[in-house]
């Protein structure tokens, strides 16, 4: 069917994703998991595996106790950023991610657990207004 502009365009059924795949067995549709740019920058391994052998090796040094050990993270709730999407990829990708950039901050919410396993009170953080 041939659109001239004059009317509403045709639009695409809720199968056309499917048959587009059945068609095309060289794509397969996989869910996007969408990844903070600082996150996704620091996620290496070897970086990672540095900063643990490190750390191991304060704790035994300094004799620290683990109920001394806090954990504190904390995390932004975003509007309409972060959402899984389905996208149509040609390789057969195990877990892809995409980079988003996420400025669009509404609230935090931050909690705090002990090495010993003991929570504290979970603190969530409103944008302030002026009036």
């Amino acid at each position: 069917m041939r659109h001239t502009g004059l009317e509403e365009p045709p639009l695409c059924s809720s199968y056309w994703t499917n048959r587009f795949l059945k068609r095309h067995p060289k794509f397969s549709l996989r869910t996007k998991n969408p990844k903070e740019l600082e996150r996704q920058a620091v996620e290496d391994l070897i970086a990672l595996s540095r900063w643990y052998k490190d750390y191991n090796r304060v704790v035994g040094l300094y004799k620290i106790i683990v109920g001394d050990i806090y954990n504190y993270n904390k995390i932004g709730i975003y509007l309409g950023v972060g959402k899984k999407e389905k996208v149509i990829i040609a390789l057969k990708a195990f877990r892809i991610t995409a980079a988003k950039d996420t400025y669009r901050e509404l609230a935090t919410v931050a909690e705090v657990i002990s090495g010993d396993r003991v929570v504290g009170p979970l603190l969530v953080i409103l944008a302030g207004k002026t009036i």
